[in-house]
């Protein structure tokens, strides 16, 4: 599953579900839009093999780092 944050525009989420991933965005879909990225971390970690889509470069910290996601910036 890839798991927008909330800074990823619609026509990009569009494009993803276009080429049929499955997609569920941060503020839409899950959660509450404004949460904060140690709730995100949390979260990702309940959720096996997501890969994680962000604008958000506070998540380059090698601390963020685990086994059961991906981060991509």
């Amino acid at each position: 599953m890839y798991l927008l944050d909330e800074n990823i525009t619609k026509d990009q989420r569009e494009l993803l579900e276009r080429w049929r991933y499955k997609v569920k965005q941060i503020g839409v879909d899950i959660t509450t839009k404004g949460i904060q990225d140690i709730q995100i971390i949390t979260l990702l970690q309940q959720i096996h093999g997501v890969l994680f889509l962000t604008r958000d470069t506070d998540f380059f910290r090698q601390n963020y780092c685990h086994l059961n996601y991906c981060i991509v910036i």
